[in-house]
């Protein structure tokens, strides 16, 4: 008995349909000729569900089931328990993968899910005959079609040493529009490996997940990664497209809320916020000090605009290693260091971005350091990559911080410090040089940074730098309020560079003992001029003067007050006019020149 696609038949009959050609030794076909009927269905018509029967990757039978109720179920279980042993049955009594006519061609099938019928979490497993992968490796490509409001996920495994799932190696959540999509998968050289899809379900009508046209080659996947592809925020469980290296000593891992010591890393992930979201880190506990963890993402091709990778990072523990990301062309090697984060930033989540070049081959890779001890937990997450270069320039918002959310804001300290700047609360510890609270609140439980000259010698210098901005064609206001106290001179110098590597001229400057509490400070910047602001805290030989800041901002206009006379200093080397514009009540302007 045929059913029709899109029908139901008859209750309680079980049928099958052969579309394979059948093997020459297939006696046991006959098991099959007769429609089944158990007395205690129901009278009426069901909905069918299919089953599939398959001789290595062959298949072999479809068999139509209708009604899907338990005592058909079993009855088929029981003849299906006849089969030769080397077939490969797909069934499963939760929810059954479905074969329907292909959209591409009436007479074509693929599976789907159908979610309509299932509540939301139920899972639809298919898996393969196992097999083992040549000394070349081997590359399983399928495409898939999830299309939907609602929809739900598919995850791929290829199983693990110990007969289970595995980690993911694929996922996808939600919709990918109404077309069918190619993905592919590594299998590493000489392993053994077992492909399993798992559909999951959001109990919605018309978010059916399909999967068609299965190959698997012996050889590495050749295909580069497209930018979703690359995009990933851990929530479906799985690392995406990115897999630990072999090449390294330790692996990233997957988590949700705190960490395993709880004193290092992040509570909740960037993504949702919440102790439900998932992230990536590194499990420093029982490694060695500079351990690396490596996650390589799959290869892609930057578009003749450019592309920039953003990522939010995680780092904070007293015993802090270092994060690294390297954008090689993906034929082995990591290439240069395309970025670089060490030491504690805060128990806050902080973005980054890195500029591919225009037309480059590249592939992302993780790097994660251990530091001295268990508390240099590293963590990653929202990873993603954009057509075009990024946007490296801060908005004044970014610029503006209090240091209340225990975090540096859009500053970090300089790589090649001497010493650093730190983020502290209520009073610094030896002699009384510091404040007893911060500039916002004035109470001992507002933030500020601070650099503890008075350990270093002349010359060392603790240097934050800003991020990049431009200011509009009114200018811009830095304000900010410092703190010095003690009897030893440091020195507070602040620069307001181009951005392009070089600090420029000395825009502001303090020196020694200006009081035991805290002044404000502003610095103009030139009309449509581009900017980095930097603090540098340079050492004073002694033990009694601490440079603190708080409450840094910048206003979209010229300060209020009159410039202070360094402002009017200008060798005009920059090649800006500095503090002078030319006037609008003339009749005609001065130039820049240069004699290159």
């Amino acid at each position: 008995m045929r059913i029709p696609f899109g029908g139901s038949c008859p209750a309680g009959s079980v049928s099958f349909v052969t579309f394979c050609t059948l093997p020459p030794d297939a006696s046991w076909k006959q098991i099959f000729v007769s429609p089944l009927r158990e007395s205690v269905l129901p009278s009426a018509s069901l909905t069918f569900n299919f089953v599939m029967v398959r001789r290595g990757r062959t298949l072999i039978h479809l068999f139509v089931l209708c009604p899907a109720i338990l005592p058909a179920l079993n009855l088929l279980h029981d003849l299906l328990g006849r089969l030769p042993p080397d077939l490969n049955l797909d069934f499963k009594f939760d929810l059954c993968w479905i074969l329907i006519p292909h959209a591409r061609s009436l007479s074509g099938f693929y599976i789907y899910t159908k979610a309509a019928a299932q509540d939301s979490g139920e899972q639809a497993r298919l898996d393969a005959v196992k097999a083992t992968a040549p000394p070349t490796g081997a590359c399983v490509r399928f495409w898939y079609h999830m299309h939907g409001s609602r929809m739900g996920k598919l995850t791929v495994y290829t199983g693990d040493e110990k007969g289970g799932l595995g980690p993911s190696r694929w996922s996808k959540k939600g919709d990918s529009g109404d077309y069918w999509q190619e993905a592919s998968i590594n299998i590493y050289p000489g392993s053994e490996f077992q492909i399993t899809f798992v559909g999951e379900c959001r109990a919605s009508y018309g978010n059916d997940i399909a999967i068609d046209d299965i190959v698997v080659l012996e050889r590495q996947c050749s295909s580069y990664a497209s930018f979703s592809d690359l995009k990933c925020d851990f929530d479906s469980k799985s690392f995406c497209a990115y897999n630990n290296s072999q090449n390294d000593d330790f692996d990233w891992i997957l988590n949700r809320g705190s960490t395993y010591t709880g004193v290092s890393g992040p509570d909740v992930d960037h993504s949702k916020g919440d102790s439900t979201g998932f992230y990536i880190y590194i499990k420093a506990m029982l490694q060695n000090p500079g351990d690396q963890a490596r996650l390589d993402a799959v290869k892609a091709t930057a578009p003749a605009t450019g592309a920039c990778v953003k990522f939010w990072y995680h780092m904070y523990g007293s015993g802090m290693g270092t994060l690294m990301v390297y954008t090689g062309d993906g034929k082995g090697g990591l290439g240069p260091s395309r970025w670089s984060k060490s030491g504690d930033s805060g128990n806050v989540w902080h973005e980054a971005s890195i500029n591919i070049g225009y037309g480059l081959d590249f592939q992302i890779s993780f790097v994660g350091e251990c530091g001295r001890n268990a508390g240099s937990e590293i963590a990653v997450d929202d990873i993603i990559v954009l057509e075009g270069q990024c946007n490296n320039k801060a908005t004044f918002s970014d610029l503006e911080c209090n240091f209340d959310f225990n975090a540096f804001c859009a500053y970090k300290n300089h790589p090649y410090n001497e010493f650093d700047w730190h983020l502290h609360s209520g009073p610094i510890s030896g002699p009384d040089t510091g404040p007893e609270a911060d500039r916002t609140t004035g109470d001992p439980s507002g933030f500020f940074i601070y650099s503890k000259v008075s350990r270093y010698m002349q010359g060392d210098q603790a240097r934050l730098d800003g991020v990049k901005a431009t200011a509009p064609a009114t200018g811009a206001c830095v304000r900010f309020w410092y703190y010095m106290y003690g009897g030893d001179e440091g020195t507070l110098t602040v620069y307001t560079g181009d951005g392009s590597g070089g600090l420029g001229p000395s825009r502001w400057s303090r020196k020694g003992d200006s009081g035991d509490y805290w002044h404000e400070a502003w610095i103009n910047i030139y009309p449509g001029s581009d900017f980095q602001i930097t603090f540098v805290g340079e050492g004073s030989w002694g033990y009694s003067c601490d440079v603190a800041i708080d409450d840094i901002i910048v206003l979209e206009r010229e300060c209020d007050s009159t410039v202070p006379l360094s402002d009017l200093n200008c060798d005009f080397e920059p090649g800006t006019f500095c503090a002078y514009k030319n006037s609008q009540n003339d009749d005609f302007d001065w130039i820049l020149n240069s004699v290159v």
